[in-house]
């Protein structure tokens, strides 16, 4: 199964997409990224989103279990 991951060096992605948020840091504001995933299908369009990603160990498998119900 192949699928593209995305790299935005540029940022451009992530402002189209939102995920740019500000955090107080010690008193200062900084942009940060919210870990988030998005599934897009072949023809562009967004399956399905999780933003403000908490757990790591549990969230590949809801991704995987999303793309299979998916192909059925």
């Amino acid at each position: 199964m192949g699928f593209t991951l995305l790299a935005d060096e540029y940022k451009k992605i992530t402002e189209l997409y939102g995920v740019i948020k500000e955090e107080d840091d010690l008193g200062q504001m900084v942009k940060v990224i919210e870990r988030s995933t998005f599934v897009i299908d072949k023809t562009g369009m967004v399956r399905n989103v999780w933003r403000n990603i908490e757990d790591l160990r549990e969230h590949p498998r809801d991704v995987w279990d999303f793309i299979q119900k998916e192909k059925n």
